[in-house]
């Protein structure tokens, strides 16, 4: 794989980097971009392509990665570390690729930028970091950054219309803590955009990657966990994905350091955590589906669970962040439980529930459902179906 003609444009008042990849035995040669409205922003970073293309050149078999441009040494060494993690977790990685390229040595920026998305781990990032940080401690962020991803599965008048909405929550959200707000749109996902690929190996480097980009401005970026170390809820710390504590901090350089944050934070500690922050939970947005607009549907699974969390807290004035607000005793009952980490997830919402009003109209259909998926694992246990 080369990676080549690394250029800084400007158009409009849109800048851009670009760079064009070429894989071995033509299997494409493509221009990828990033783009951002801020000037002072972006910069053609090789080891920002190199992060994006890395984990892409090992999974389709290149050999080598030429760059023509300067890599950190720092980053390079810790590839090797990175590669040994991926190696252990994916028997279907080989021999990982060999970089060539020039070197570079820089000194760090001072500022420190948290990724922002509206979700609970972004915002409870945002939150932790700017609430028990003083101000000019090192590691207190002073921005914040949201990702657009453009071309995967939506088309552009669509894509346009969710990215306009939640770059207005991010806007009040990180205004509203005192940091300053920017957004990066890229096409870097393209590289290899399978969804599994996505969550299990990549999106913690294509986020590292975006870090790489802003190290002008930034010397140091939070990726916000969605693993807790907490056995009870979730699948165990060693589960692999795609950002994960053991392996985010070393897409870090020497002028760029990657920090994977929250990961000793159980998701519904950090929607009870949220509670006193209830202006910022107004403006939540975790939505999953694909056919509603670009608020939160209030009807999809994802929502329904996240106002469980929020119902079993306490936190009803947060319910309208939500196209539909309601939270009824038939939504939980629908809930379909189909793994041990969603069944310990309810378990624990369940528990709260009952805690905060024993009388809940919410219990006796949650018990439902939970004694359902016990019940189905027992019999597939004994019979096997």
């Amino acid at each position: 794989m080369i990676i080549s003609n690394i250029e800084y444009r400007e158009d409009n008042g849109v800048v851009s980097v670009v760079a064009r990849i070429t894989a071995d035995k033509g299997r494409f040669s493509r221009d990828v971009y990033v783009q951002s409205d801020n000037g002072n922003l972006l910069s053609a970073e090789p080891s920002a392509f190199l992060l994006a293309a890395y984990l892409p050149a090992w999974a389709m078999g290149e050999r080598e990665i030429i760059v023509e441009g300067d890599i950190c040494p720092v980053l390079l060494a810790n590839f090797k570390v990175s590669a040994s993690i991926l190696r252990h977790w994916f028997s279907d990685f080989g021999v990982a690729p060999h970089v060539t390229s020039g070197v570079a040595r820089r000194v760090p920026a001072d500022g420190a930028a948290v990724f922002m998305s509206a979700g609970v781990d972004s915002m409870h990032t945002l939150f932790e970091l700017t609430e028990h940080l003083p101000f000019g401690h090192s590691d207190r962020p002073t921005g914040g950054v949201l990702l657009d991803y453009r071309g995967m599965s939506l088309g552009d008048d669509e894509a346009l219309r969710r990215f306009d909405e939640r770059r207005e929550r991010c806007k009040f959200l990180l205004g509203s803590r005192g940091l300053e707000f920017d957004w990066i749109r890229t096409n870097i996902r393209s590289l290899k955009p399978e969804g599994k690929f996505w969550t299990r190996r990549y999106h913690g480097a294509v986020l590292a990657a975006m870090a790489h980009f802003c190290s002008n401005k930034y010397g140091r970026f939070y990726i916000s966990s969605s693993i807790a170390v907490n056995t009870m809820p979730g699948p165990p710390i060693s589960y692999p994905w795609g950002s994960h504590p053991m392996l985010d901090p070393f897409y870090s350089s020497g002028h760029m350091q990657i920090k994977h944050y929250g990961t000793e934070t159980a998701k519904a500690d950090k929607i009870r955590e949220l509670g006193s922050w209830v202006e910022g939970l107004k403006h939540l947005h975790v939505c999953v589906s694909k056919t509603d607009s670009a608020s939160n549907c209030g009807r999809c699974k994802k929502c329904i669970k996240t106002k469980m969390y929020l119902a079993a807290h306490g936190i009803n004035e947060a319910f309208v962040a939500f196209k539909d607000p309601r939270l009824t005793a038939k939504n939980v009952a629908d809930i379909k439980i189909n793994a041990e980490w969603l069944y310990r997830t309810y378990s624990v919402l369940g528990d709260r529930l009952e805690a905060l009003d024993p009388t809940s109209k919410f219990l006796a259909p949650l018990k439902q459902s939970l004694s359902t998926y016990k019940k189905r694992k027992w019999i597939y246990k004994l019979f096997g179906k």
